[in-house]
């Protein structure tokens, strides 16, 4: 039997491999996601681990709204494209791993176990969203999913495995938040399962998750406080998929409706939801995974309302219920002793296989990267020439672009500060930044576009000539000076330079702005310098963030931090003060999450050694 699982695992590594090698060979970034993926990862590699991001929406907490575990494994690799990727293809290849191992501690039976796990690799949604998409922490964290489940299981066999269940819940949530959550709750309806749907028994099951969930304290307390997350998503807005997206064999991958495409995946889970209809609707096992299946269809379909997480629409519940009904299908399947049935399950797989294959290839280059001609081009072009239109006081100031531009000009320039962005949940004064955007790309309002970019200390900007505002730049050389434009397919994209540019870091009063020096070594800190004090205000024009404080040059007395109507911070220094130096700390919230942490922690090893609390609480009458 240990042989055949030595085979099925060399198997899926290579019907794996194969589905991933033109990604893994690619040099260019894959998806529309990908470069806002990869310029954190940049990021790390550039900065180290700072607490604060420079480079997006007038600076945020770093990966304070983002899972970090990808970009921290990522950032291990020295090519970061090939290591996405690879951590993408090793996560679907683990995946597939898992769904085998738990279909086979439910059956006994490798060849039903075969059947879960191949059929989950026919999916076609995989490779849309780490082709297409580019969402790679998402289809990363996959893989603990049916790990997770397992662990679940083997803890009420063996008690050793209860510890490894709380480390997968706890990488589940640092991986991928959405697919945290997704792991969590199908934990907690095979806990209803396992404790027969006793409701005096529902104190064990949050005991159960408990400690997995409070060791991700860390990252998820910050999470909580800052991020806008959970702000809900208008259900009229997103993408809500038909049955014929579910079915369907797509020839493209495209944005949306691709994300959509399960293929025959669909095909034989409705084909066995009849057949345990029919005769093994009182199975357990079996019963467990038609109703966590049936429960995320139902999320795919739009059941959830308006309650879906900002950003998160039903269609991202097809790749965790995709895993489900693998593990339904296989399950199924054990049941049925017909040789047949099975020799032409495996005929459906190998085609869907196959399409899968033939997708991939006839649409990696289109997706490398969407039109390499765009702004990735451009910022590819001058990294690769050393000729960046940008003098080095660009530090100092910000770029004013859209989001697209924004995930470039960082993936090539890490922290580069900008005042747009990839992630929107990642804005700290969201309200500010779209009035912002709005007075200054989608009006003609001269007047407010000069305000926002003196407080947003804006340089450098760019205007696509399918902009219907964009001749109030072109007919006002006094203020705007044209940089560089350049021709792309589509359209044409000019750099233009604010040439009364106000700086990120400055010292004014109330009539201009006075002789200063400024310094900014890191993410974490910066330093403003002067001669002399007159009434005047330091400006430290990043996001207002409680993790900023300042600290007066040379007396080093603690200076109160000041938040103005766009979110920007100021300090007001005393006459004695030569410099003002900022810099991060940690929160409240980060030390509560530590807090949390330690207590996850420690009730896990209490747990762990004094075996009767893990008996009597746990595992009892279960």
């Amino acid at each position: 039997m240990r042989k055949k699982h030595y085979f099925i695992a060399i198997l899926l590594f290579i019907v794996s491999l194969l589905l991933f090698f033109p990604a893994l060979t690619s040099s260019r970034p894959l998806g529309l996601d990908a470069l806002g993926h990869l310029s954190k990862i940049s990021y790390i590699n550039e900065q180290g681990l700072p607490k604060w991001d420079a480079s997006w929406y007038a600076g945020t907490p770093f990966l304070e709204s983002y899972s970090p575990l990808f970009y921290y494994l990522a950032s291990l690799f020295n090519n970061s494209i090939f290591g996405a990727i690879f951590l993408v293809f090793l996560s679907i290849f683990l995946t597939s791993l898992g769904i085998y191992f738990l279909v086979f501690y439910y059956t006994q039976n490798s060849k039903s176990s075969a059947i879960s796990s191949l059929s989950f690799l026919t999916v076609l949604s995989i490779s849309y969203y780490y082709l297409s998409v580019g969402n790679y922490p998402y289809v990363f964290a996959l893989w603990t999913i049916p790990f997770s489940l397992l662990a679940l299981e083997l803890s009420f066999k063996n008690k050793k495995y209860y510890p490894l269940f709380c480390l997968l819940i706890f990488m589940s949530i640092i991986s991928h938040i959405f697919v945290g959550l997704c792991t969590i709750f199908i934990a907690f309806l095979k806990l209803l399962f396992l404790y027969k749907f006793q409701i005096n028994k529902l104190w064990k099951i949050f005991l159960f998750l408990i400690p997995g969930i409070m060791a991700s304290g860390f990252w998820l307390i910050p999470f909580l406080t800052y991020t806008n997350y959970f702000s809900g998503s208008d259900i009229f807005g997103i993408f809500i998929p038909s049955p014929y997206n579910i079915f369907g064999l797509s020839t493209k991958l495209r944005w949306g409706l691709g994300g959509a495409s399960i293929g025959v995946l669909m095909v034989l889970f409705v084909f066995t939801l009849f057949i345990f209809i029919k005769n093994f609707r009182k199975e357990k096992t079996l019963s467990f995974l038609f109703l966590s299946s049936i429960v995320f269809l139902f999320f795919m379909f739009g059941g959830l309302g308006k309650l879906y997480p900002s950003g998160i629409g039903p269609e991202r519940f097809i790749l965790p219920f995709s895993v489900l009904a693998s593990l339904f299908v296989g399950s199924v399947f054990n049941k049925m002793n017909n040789k047949k049935i099975i020799a032409l399950c495996f005929l459906i797989i190998t085609l869907g296989l196959m399409w899968n294959f033939n997708l991939i290839r006839s649409n990696i280059n289109e997706y490398s990267h969407e039109s390499w001609n765009g702004e990735l081009g451009y910022f590819s072009y001058y990294n690769e020439t050393g000729k960046f239109p940008f003098d080095r006081d660009f530090d100092n100031y910000r770029y004013g672009g859209i989001r697209y531009s924004a995930k470039a000009l960082n993936f090539f320039f890490p922290g580069q500060s900008q005042i747009s962005g990839y992630y929107d949940q990642q804005m700290l004064f969201p309200e500010q930044i779209y009035s912002m955007m709005d007075k200054v790309w989608n009006s003609d309002d001269l007047n407010s576009t000069l305000l926002y970019f003196d407080e947003y200390s804006i340089k450098y900007f760019e205007i696509r000539s399918d902009n219907p505002y964009k001749q109030k730049f072109f007919d006002n050389p006094p203020f705007f000076k044209e940089n560089v434009t350049l021709e792309f397919g589509e359209y044409n994209l000019t750099i233009f330079e604010y040439t009364n540019a106000k700086p990120i870091l400055s010292y004014v009063n109330d009539k201009e702005t006075l002789t200063f020096e400024w310094e900014r070594s890191s993410p974490d800190e910066a330093f403003v310098y002067f001669d002399y004090s007159e009434k005047s205000k330091v400006l430290f024009k990043e996001s207002y963030h409680s993790s900023w404080k300042a600290k007066e040059i040379p007396s080093n007395e603690d200076l109160k931090i000041s938040k103005n109507k766009y979110g920007m911070m100021s300090v007001l220094p005393t006459s004695n003060a030569r410099g003002v130096s900022f810099y991060q700390v940690y929160t409240i919230s980060d030390y509560l999450g530590f807090i949390v942490t330690l207590i996850g922690l420690l009730f896990l090893f209490l747990i762990i050694f004094y075996n009767r609390i893990l008996d009597r609480l746990l595992l009892s009458d279960n």
